[in-house]
């Protein structure tokens, strides 16, 4: 079973900020990205490769399919970073069976129906109902953009921004 050294939303997926603030200073040798769509896209799928730091391997399956893999061989050996493109697609893989003691929200897509919160975050009521459903199934949910800025928890996001 793979050690899981990050867990995180960001709808960029793989990009600068997340290979040099990330993957190279925790250690990780595999990227499992999670986006149905992405996953059934392999131009994206191409474009993706191109962003993992040599050494590392990297997957991009759907929510189902990265559930089963972690239930049957926990995405094998080394040091993982999983990394979603939305809140519903973490809050899906988890229900199905992806189970992961924390998420750090970094990226999310903006929209005038969203609240924002820092930077490139922000949320709809919708969202911060499935990242309460996580912190009431246990997981510790933390809000961090870059590896550079601050980080804060869901409870004070909540307090903060009046969801």
């Amino acid at each position: 079973m793979a050690k899981i050294a990050l867990v995180r939303i960001d709808n960029r997926l793989i990009h600068g900020q997340v290979v040099t603030g990330y993957i190279g200073k925790l250690g990780v040798n595999k990227i499992i990205v999670v986006d149905d769509k992405t996953a059934s896209n392999e131009f994206a799928k191409d474009v993706l490769a191109l962003a993992v730091p040599p050494g590392a391997v990297h997957e991009v399956l759907s929510a189902a399919d990265a559930a089963a893999r972690w239930q049957e061989d926990g995405f094998g050996a080394g040091s993982v970073m999983i990394i979603f493109k939305s809140v519903p697609t973490a809050r899906d893989a988890y229900e199905k069976g992806l189970h992961f003691e924390s998420l750090m929200v970094g990226c999310t897509k903006t929209g005038s129906d969203r609240t924002k919160i820092e930077g490139a975050i922000s949320l709809n009521k919708e969202e911060a109902v499935m990242l309460d459903e996580l912190e009431t199934s246990g997981v510790d949910v933390v809000f961090q953009q870059t590896a550079q800025t601050v980080l804060s928890s869901w409870k004070d996001v909540k307090r903060n921004h009046h969801f």
